[in-house]
């Protein structure tokens, strides 16, 4: 995904591609050794103000780390957290933007403690708390946020901060607003 002469609109593309590609395993694991973690990455930098570069990252991001653990580390290394939070961010009016975000966060930073930690430090626990509360009805973004917030609680840093930022609220907030819901 060079930059020169390509659209947006393709870039946007190719990261949505990546996103459906990566749900497999073995193929997100051959995208990571190919450098497509840093395409995305450079995509969404380059980027930041287009609501659908940054929702079609968020889930490549998301799909890359869930298909490997050298994913999330190299995804981790190369900035990712820090790219999910910059555009949860800078997009919080929306709820598709918030939802791979949330997810993407949650598949970072599962099983891998160093990317716990990024996600603590660089924002992304309050990221996910102030995604649940401005998207209080969108049960995608509720579901993704507690799952992530649970993940996220696996470091006693986080944990703190969590409690600290409101996450209790937000979570029985949710429960409270979603009892039915079997989504």
């Amino acid at each position: 995904m060079s930059h020169r002469g390509v659209s947006a609109g393709v870039e946007a593309r190719g990261c949505g591609v990546l996103r459906l590609l990566a749900a497999n395993a073995g193929v997100g694991g051959k995208i990571g050794q190919e450098g497509g973690i840093g395409a995305v990455l450079a995509v969404m930098k380059r980027h930041g103000e287009l609501v659908r570069v940054q929702k079609q990252g968020c889930g490549a991001l998301c799909n890359l780390a869930a298909s490997s653990r050298e994913n999330r580390v190299k995804i981790g290394q190369e900035g990712g957290v820090r790219a999910v939070v910059a555009a949860m961010r800078k997009h919080a009016e929306s709820a598709r933007v918030q939802e791979r975000g949330c997810s993407a966060l949650w598949s970072l930073a599962c099983n891998e403690d160093k990317n716990r930690a990024r996600v603590g430090a660089e924002g992304g626990v309050g990221a996910v708390i102030a995604a649940m509360r401005k998207h209080g009805k969108s049960v995608r973004v509720q579901e993704r946020g507690c799952g992530a917030l649970c993940c996220f609680a696996g470091a006693p840093d986080n944990l703190a901060r969590i409690g600290a930022d409101g996450g209790v609220d937000v979570v029985t907030v949710a429960m409270q607003n979603h009892e039915s819901s079997m989504e």
